[in-house]
């Protein structure tokens, strides 16, 4: 979940999910999908599973904390190119969600090209924002 939607949670007011939060989402699946481990899994790891939550929550909010970098010479670089996608995932990782790229941007990075070729060309042309993580993938 993103920064300033646990923010939201944490002061009881309504997390409402934006374009922005939903790279921030898609930067953590993508790290799990090409790292095979879970984001912040040593902070899941420790204690019983409320007290993660709180570490978590703690560990994203005040000390900005990201997942690890795959290491160089890992699976994730030398077969599924993280040497590449790595400077995407952080740039949707940042804490401000207004300096996030657009699912635009992100689908012309070099990284993403290669891993789409062959689908359908996606709609985001289409979407008035332009930030629509959702029309980014959907076929015509």
């Amino acid at each position: 979940m993103a920064p300033e939607l646990l923010n939201d949670h944490c002061e009881d007011k309504d997390a409402i999910p934006t374009a922005a939060s939903d790279i921030y989402s898609f930067a953590l699946l993508a790290y799990e999908v090409f790292t095979n481990e879970k984001p912040f899994q040593k902070i899941r790891a420790q204690g019983c599973p409320g007290r993660a939550i709180l570490m978590l929550f703690d560990a994203i909010l005040k000390g900005n904390e990201r997942p690890a970098k795959p290491a160089e010479g890992s699976t994730a670089y030398t077969h599924y190119g993280m040497m590449d996608g790595w400077k995407m995932i952080e740039d949707c990782l940042v804490p401000d969600p207004n300096k996030r790229p657009p699912a635009r941007d992100i689908l012309k990075r070099p990284f993403m090209a290669g891993k789409l070729q062959g689908y359908p060309r996606a709609t985001y042309d289409r979407c008035p924002s332009h930030h629509c993580a959702a029309a980014a993938v959907l076929p015509l």
